[in-house]
């Protein structure tokens, strides 16, 4: 499925943008939207394939599919309001904070256009608290409970932590919330962005179109 023009073209933006940022390291991965073939993907430097076989905590990236459970399961619309206060909330010893900023009462869709840590945080926390398997399930339903890829080797499952695992605590949820306290791969992150886009039906990516 690959495309070598659109291949040449995406190593090189990423190589400038690996460059600038004075990063050990980048991926890039183009799919196609309405049918998931894969028509470029990238690793600089090109010494590891990090966007298959890389997992890492995706941070804020993992924003959209907390939003996307909340709205789904009925508990927040997007001009509902959402208390950031400060920009600083605790669970036990773990603090979480909007980097400095205070946004006070926001809207839900600001919670995203804000990135707020806090806000997504909360969220979470206050609606799925006391049934925290059915936050776990809608991301399992979103993608995140296997592998993306069975056509290259090297790709693990992502990691969700779930309250039967002793390394669970009452930050976990609100961590993940926001991409923390679990594990993806680039390659996962796509292919459920892609799904997004394309109207919410997930695809599994491949590239092999035959032999």
């Amino acid at each position: 499925t690959l495309d070598v023009d659109l291949q040449e073209i995406v190593e090189r933006a990423l190589e400038r943008g690996v460059v600038k940022h004075y990063a050990k390291h980048g991926v890039a991965i183009l799919m196609e939207v309405n049918t998931g073939e894969i028509k470029a993907i990238a690793n600089y430097p090109e010494t590891y394939n990090h966007a298959v076989a890389t997992s890492i905590e995706p941070g804020s990236t993992f924003k959209l599919a907390s939003a996307a459970a909340l709205l789904d399961d009925g508990f927040l619309k997007l001009n509902d309001t959402v208390a950031t206060g400060n920009g600083l909330v605790e669970y036990d010893d773990k603090q979480i904070t909007d980097n400095g900023k205070a946004y006070g009462d926001i809207t839900f869709k600001d919670v995203l256009a804000f990135s707020s840590n806090v806000g997504m945080a909360t969220s979470v926390d206050s609606f799925y608290k006391a049934e925290p398997e059915k936050y776990i399930q809608k991301m399992l339903s979103f993608g995140f409970g296997q592998a993306a890829f069975d056509q290259m080797s090297g790709e693990p499952q992502p990691k969700l932590l779930s309250p039967d695992d002793e390394e669970w605590t009452i930050a976990t949820l609100p961590s993940q919330s926001y991409g923390y306290s679990m594990r993806v791969t680039p390659l996962q992150m796509a292919t459920f962005y892609n799904g997004i886009a394309n109207g919410g039906q997930l695809l599994r990516p491949w590239i092999v179109k035959q032999v």
